[in-house]
């Protein structure tokens, strides 16, 4: 789908949805990805929401970038769009 950035401000953080992250996925997990695509310290906050049952994420985490311009190049980049 596309990117919604209605609710992100021109320039500043913006926090994004990630969605079909794999269930077995951590925070850390999350982070070391971002960090190894180039998003080291372009991001200030993960959190991944679980299940405590099945020890799982839900298949999505909240990223906050701090520049709205980083959440959209980590969207172009996953997404594939040019």
């Amino acid at each position: 789908g596309g990117l919604d950035l209605s609710m992100c401000p021109s320039e500043g953080p913006c926090t994004a949805m990630v969605k079909n992250i794999h269930y077995k996925s951590t925070q850390e997990s999350i982070m070391q990805t971002l960090d190894a695509l180039g998003f080291q310290g372009k991001y200030d906050a993960i959190y991944a929401p679980g299940n405590p049952a099945r020890k799982t994420n839900l298949g999505y985490a909240f990223v906050n970038f701090l520049a709205t311009d980083d959440l959209i190049e980590f969207h172009r980049l996953v997404s594939g769009s040019p």
